[in-house]
């Protein structure tokens, strides 16, 4: 599991960088 990316419930993923 990536911690840096978020997966939305409709399957789509999103990349997600911490400020």
């Amino acid at each position: 599991m990536d911690r840096n990316r978020v997966y939305n419930p409709n399957g789509a993923r999103l990349e997600v960088k911490p400020d």
